[in-house]
């Protein structure tokens, strides 16, 4: 995915810091959302987390907290 840095005052900062720290999500699913509305557009990701195969195997390796996962969407496959 394209990064992008901008310069922005620093009471937006603030705003920023605090919408990531309530929310318990990242930088990045803000700043995506906040333009996605900005923009009027859908925001669609996909996250693989491990293969039941891997699971299986015992070479899965991490882990990944629900706060985390429901940070960026809440829509599960098994």
């Amino acid at each position: 995915m394209p990064n992008l840095a901008a310069t922005i005052s620093t009471s937006l900062a603030d705003i920023l810091k605090d919408a990531v720290a309530t929310q318990a999500s990242s930088l990045d699913s803000v700043v995506t959302a906040a333009l996605s509305q900005y923009f009027q557009t859908a925001r669609h990701r996909a996250y693989q987390i491990s293969t039941s195969v891997a699971l299986v195997q015992g070479v899965y390796d991490g882990a990944v907290s629900s706060r985390t996962l429901l940070a960026n969407g809440d829509l599960a496959l098994a």
